[in-house]
């Protein structure tokens, strides 16, 4: 099996698990139309760092990358500076009243230098081009810019990246407000004195640290992901790898089904969010999972997908999903291998599109539909023109679509290939 990090995670002989602790050299198939048999994903032992960043995670682990990214002159200049812009913000924090990360911030030229160096190595017959053809495209970390020629994909993958890096700084550095900041900003007033201590201590590590022939972002990538861990922000990283802890009886499961036989590929059923003072599953949760238990029962799909992650209130300890599998199996009896949990969605956007990346990982075919099942006025809301224009929006695609009505509370929708497509945008659950 095949190990990397977030929602790309079965396995067997037509499934794939991922997750980035899996050791190189394993293959597998999997759904993604193209992929090859030999198709390896890379991995640096950081889970936030993977499901956010890859491009950057392949540039570093894939040895052949590596090499030509640290020893082309333009991107081994930037390397260069970057150190210098360390060195520069650990020295003024060391003489000025204030301390900041802002000067590792990337310039806009300096993102242009990367993409014109970039898609240039990644061009037909460039060094790169490999890298871009078995890995990047293969990986569906990039889907939406799937249709580009390599040297365009190359770029188009780098620029967004690179405004992800700086997203961590200024969200979660400078304080610059998410889109979401009720759930979503940093822990901190970036003035505070506590968090420029933590902020030296952040840069003096990385200065220990740093060495020589490190690739261009490395310090840049480094202190950007130290930022978010100040304000204890890792739920991209929790309950991972999830098809060797809470999906494990699922992903086992998976293999045996015969998806020909079954009018739909999971039931997915939205989280609902606790409200101040609830603990665990909240109310409007707990009638949604009952109903999904009687889809279940009904023998529609084999399994269950339950959304939801640390959410409301902001910083909760509790994953609403963990808490929708603890009560389907306790109260209805629902087996834990029909059971599979997305512990990272923290919108309703993302509810259907992470629910969609585990149908992606079972091995389904494209055209088999998912039955969304959920309270009614969620079920409304859905098929209604303000949670379209939301989804373009905030994702720029529909991550499932409505096919038709059943029922008040089920609707049956139609799978889409561009939910794989990371988001960096949204670090928490990118």
């Amino acid at each position: 099996m095949l190990r990397w990090s977030g929602y790309w995670i079965v396995s067997a002989s037509a499934l794939m698990i991922t997750s980035c602790a899996m050791p190189q050299g394993t293959t597998q198939q999997d759904p993604i139309p193209g992929r090859a048999a030999t198709f390896v994903a890379r991995g640096s032992g950081d889970y936030v760092q993977d499901k956010n960043f890859y491009l950057l995670t392949a540039l570093s682990e894939d040895p052949g990358a590596r090499s030509t990214v640290t020893a082309d002159p333009a991107l081994a200049e930037l390397a260069r500076r970057s150190a210098a812009a360390l060195s520069l913000a650990y020295e003024t924090c060391k003489h000025a009243t204030t301390c900041s990360p802002a000067p590792m911030i990337y310039a806009a030229a300096d993102i242009q230098l990367v993409a014109d160096r970039l898609s240039k190595l990644a061009a037909p017959g460039g060094p790169l081009n490999a890298l871009v053809r078995r890995n990047l495209r293969l990986s569906g970390r990039f889907q939406r810019h799937a249709d580009l020629d390599d040297a365009a994909f190359m770029k188009a993958s780098w620029i967004e990246t690179a405004a992800g890096v700086n997203r961590l700084y200024r969200v979660y550095g400078l304080g610059e407000a998410p889109r979401y900041p009720a759930i979503d900003a940093m822990s901190y007033k970036p003035d505070s004195s506590e968090f420029q201590s933590l902020v030296k201590a952040v840069l003096e590590t990385q200065i220990d640290g740093a060495k020589a022939g490190d690739p261009f972002f490395a310090n840049w990538l480094q202190v950007g992901l130290d930022m978010l861990e100040l304000s204890q922000r890792d739920e991209a990283a929790r309950y991972e790898p999830m098809d060797r802890g809470v999906n494990a009886a699922a992903a086992s499961r998976a293999r045996s089904i015969d998806w020909s036989k079954l009018p739909y590929a999971a039931i997915l059923v939205p989280g609902a969010g606790t409200l101040e003072g609830e603990r665990g599953l909240s109310a409007a949760g707990a009638l949604r999972v009952r109903l999904a238990a009687r889809r279940y029962a009904e023998k529609l799909a084999p399994f269950v997908i339950v959304s939801g992650g640390h959410v409301h209130p902001n910083k909760t300890l509790y994953a609403e999903a963990i808490e929708m599998k603890r009560e389907l199996m306790d109260r209805y009896h629902v087996p834990e291998n029909a059971i599979l949990v997305d512990p990272h969605a923290r919108h309703t956007t993302t509810n259907l599109r992470n629910g969609e990346r585990l149908i992606h990982t079972l091995g389904v075919p494209e055209t088999k539909p998912v039955l969304l099942t959920t309270s009614r006025d969620q079920s409304l809301y859905i098929e209604g023109p303000v949670f379209l224009r939301r989804n373009e929006e905030e994702l720029g695609y529909q991550p499932l679509t409505v096919v038709k009505r059943l029922t008040p509370h089920d609707l049956v929708m139609a799978q889409n290939l561009m939910s794989l497509h990371a988001d960096p945008r949204d670090p928490l659950d990118p």
